[in-house]
């Protein structure tokens, strides 16, 4: 299997996410470090309205980011602003694996901050 991907050239603002002090509830809070740009594979977006009786339950506004395998850190969490489109927050990974096991790159999905409660 062959980690060579496609060339990162699209540019987000990243900020990772470090564990905070904890809340009046001992909770952990969320600190973020300064963005910096960071390039990107590719990302894409879509949004998904849930309905509940007709009615509209939740819309969330979500994007599937292509990073390259090596030399690219990320936690869950960590904010990334996309140009013309806002902020995001990196909730999960889609391990998939491409045609015979070939990957360009993970994948990352991330959520809008507005639709993370």
């Amino acid at each position: 299997m062959t980690t060579a991907g496609f060339p990162a050239n699209l540019p987000v603002q990243w900020e990772t996410r470090s564990p905070g002090p904890r809340d009046e509830m001992n909770e952990e809070t969320d600190v973020w470090a300064d963005p910096v740009e960071r390039k990107v594979i590719s990302y894409s977006s879509r949004q998904t309205v849930l309905r509940d009786d007709g009615h509209v339950a939740l819309d969330t506004d979500q994007i599937r980011m292509q990073i390259p395998i090596e030399g690219f850190e990320w936690t869950a969490r960590d904010r990334v602003t996309v140009p013309g489109r806002g902020q995001y927050l990196v909730v999960g990974i889609d391990d998939g694996v491409g045609f015979h096991g070939w990957r360009p790159g993970l994948t990352l999905v991330l959520k809008s901050v507005t639709a993370v409660v």
